[in-house]
């Protein structure tokens, strides 16, 4: 299962790349800045494999664990990826600072071992990027 989900993200990552060379032949666009956006957007789709190989609680990931742990594992890597793409497009309500980017690019790496001490401190990793960002844009301190 591994090697088979890094062989289908093969199609968006560099050096092969044919999915975004083949949208931006139809687009008209600049082949090399498709390629280096789309391998931006699936960059936490890389990490998701080593959620149910790190730890044997990311099994539940694979639908291989009790209910609960299914559940809170599901939910927990989802909320990595957001995290993670928040982090590294670094867009929240508006664009986000460099400490807001770090905190959520943190706190989405700790969502994704599956572990209850994690799953803990990267979620406040996420909420105290998001509660930074809220302020900043309510302060107008905007960049």
């Amino acid at each position: 299962m591994f090697i088979f989900y890094y062989a289908v993200l093969s199609e968006v990552s560099p050096p092969t790349a044919l999915s975004p060379f083949a949208a931006s032949a139809i687009t008209g666009g600049n082949p090399f800045r498709t390629m280096m956006l789309t391998w931006k957007y699936t960059l936490p789709a890389f990490l998701v494999p080593f959620t149910f190989t790190l730890n044997p609680e990311g099994l539940g990931i694979l639908l291989q664990a009790p209910w609960p742990d299914v559940i809170r594992t599901t939910l927990t890597a989802m909320a990595g990826i957001a995290a993670l793409a928040m982090g590294l497009g670094g867009w929240l309500v508006i664009k986000a600072g460099r400490t807001e980017r770090l905190l959520a690019i943190s706190g989405g790496l700790l969502l994704f071992y599956a572990s209850p001490a994690t799953d803990i401190t990267g979620a406040a990793a996420v909420a105290l990027a998001v509660v930074l960002h809220l302020a900043r844009v309510r302060c107008g301190t905007v960049t």
